[in-house]
């Protein structure tokens, strides 16, 4: 039977949920507004070269606590980053936790990366006041969403100086790091495999999990270079994981893509694994220069 035109628009409409915490410092006033633009950008470049309409909206803490995810049947929740998820409610974590399990799809960027990790590991009383506290502004943790088996280590953030933790964060604006794209890894990203490409980095630096009945992971793009941290502290380490939970898939992500228009594909075609839409990457568009 021919696919009528509201079923076509229908498939073609993907709802996305980006998730912002109020009392965050990173994801309100001028860095709320930026996250915002950023996405409203990468995604409007999206739906130019894929055959997809993205409904965005913005979902705060009371959002999700009072049952937005579920309500309004989003396909993919996308935490953009800041720290404000690393001392959430436990109701807010309960709630995206379901959401995945019962098959939701998760992205998780820069310290939204880290929140879906089992916690961290090599945190030591200097990072936690000095980076903890003062840089990502989280004035104390709880417990992490725990739905991918890694942890994310900070041991080479140990190594370097206070000052240069206390910068790390603004760099990431500034200071393209080159990360490499394996070959194991999904299936929408193997248009860039064995490639060394140029990405702004985000904080998420992750070490396998202790957690034998947790589905396995795929590393799907490795750090290329130690960046402001010594030699040998990051090269080769995992940016870039992706699993499933439950019946939902999941991406935890090193890499802000969304900053540069030369990176949007990599975005683009992360979120069309995460919703089961694989087959809009082929044909491959063209991705701009990464030079």
């Amino acid at each position: 039977m021919e696919e009528t035109t509201t079923e076509k628009f229908e498939s073609n409409r993907l709802k996305i949920a980006l998730m912002l915490q109020s009392y965050d410092p990173w994801n309100k006033g001028f860095a709320g507004f930026l996250i915002k633009r950023f996405w409203k950008s990468c995604l409007k470049w999206g739906e130019t070269q894929y055959d997809v309409r993205f409904d965005v909206t913005v979902l705060f803490e009371d959002d999700i606590i009072s049952g937005g995810l579920e309500s309004e049947g989003f396909d993919v929740l996308i935490g953009p980053g800041g720290s404000g998820t690393w001392y959430a409610k436990k109701e807010f974590r309960e709630r995206i936790h379901a959401y995945i399990l019962n098959g939701g799809n998760y992205l998780g960027i820069c310290g939204d990366g880290a929140f879906g990790t089992l916690g961290f590991v090599n945190l030591s009383p200097r990072l936690e006041k000095v980076f903890v506290n003062k840089v990502a502004k989280a004035p104390y943790l709880e417990p992490f969403l725990g739905v991918v088996n890694v942890y994310t280590d900070l041991s080479p953030m140990e190594r370097i100086s206070d000052w240069k933790i206390r910068t790390s964060l603004f760099r990431i604006f500034f200071s393209p790091v080159n990360f490499y794209f394996s070959v194991i890894g999904t299936s929408t990203l193997k248009r860039y495999a064995k490639q060394t490409l140029k990405v702004n980095w985000a904080f998420m630096m992750a070490v396998p999990g202790d957690k034998e009945n947790m589905p396995p992971i795929n590393i799907d793009i490795v750090y290329a270079d130690d960046w402001i941290f010594p030699k040998g502290s990051l090269r080769g380490k995992a940016a870039q994981i992706s699993t499933t939970y439950g019946k939902g898939r999941i991406i935890l992500s090193g890499l802000h893509a969304e900053f540069r228009k030369r990176n949007y594909d990599i975005v683009l075609r992360n979120i069309l694994w995460l919703a089961n839409r694989e087959e809009k990457v082929s044909p491959s568009p063209t991705a701009y220069n990464n030079g």
